[in-house]
């Protein structure tokens, strides 16, 4: 489906009514333009089906009513990986001036903008906890719980977004950077999700590291 399709997308429905949430005229110029940014195709996995899937994820948690709604981490959600260049190292934050820059030009200000930002740079994952940001942390990472072939998947994505790397390299990098989201005590901060999804994403990720080494 093209995002300039709005009458039969109801993404954009979702993304105009957001954005009446806040008091503010949807921009679907705004909208499309963030669609392709997630269909560039140096894209794999960090495209809008892993934004779909995060906010089916936020969904299920207010339906569970273990979440109330929260209109600044939809937002997050929706511009957390708006800019996303395997060869940069900045991407977190061009993503959160993406957001500022929006929300200044539909006059928002204070501390829902700030929220939001310090959210999306949250998602650098840098940290074993981000105590104002669990919710997004737990969402960006409900991809590590996936079922075998949907994991997989993904594996096989992220190699795909950085096919320049030498596969030995890559390997080994990515090896050791699973291994440091397995030797967390907790990979998932909140309870919803560390309940649901714990066991199956260390049960992955050591299916993974195992295919790396060997």
């Amino acid at each position: 489906m093209s995002p300039s399709a709005t009458a039969e997308d109801p993404w954009a429905a979702r993304w105009q009514a957001l954005w009446l949430r806040l008091g503010c005229q949807p921009d679907l110029a705004e909208y499309q333009t963030l669609r392709q940014a997630y269909a560039e195709p140096a894209r794999h996995y960090h495209t809008f089906t892993h934004i779909a899937a995060c906010l089916s994820w936020l969904d299920r948690a207010y339906a569970d009513q273990a979440l109330p709604v929260d209109d600044g981490l939809e937002l997050a959600i929706w511009y957390h990986d708006g800019v996303y260049d395997p060869y940069r190292a900045d991407n977190e934050a061009a993503s959160a001036a993406w957001w500022r820059q929006t929300a200044a030009r539909h006059g928002l200000a204070g501390p829902l903008v700030e929220r939001v930002s310090a959210w999306i740079l949250a998602t650098q994952h840098a940290d074993q906890t981000q105590p104002d940001a669990p919710w997004l942390l737990d969402i960006d990472l409900s991809i590590l719980g996936a079922v075998p072939a949907v994991y997989q998947q993904f594996e096989q994505h992220v190699r795909a977004e950085y096919r320049w790397v030498p596969a030995f390299v890559f390997r080994c990098k990515r090896a050791a950077l699973l291994q440091q989201f397995l030797d967390r005590p907790r990979l998932y901060q909140t309870d919803y999700f560390h309940d649901r999804l714990e066991a199956a994403a260390r049960h992955n990720l050591q299916h993974a590291i195992t295919a790396l080494c060997g």
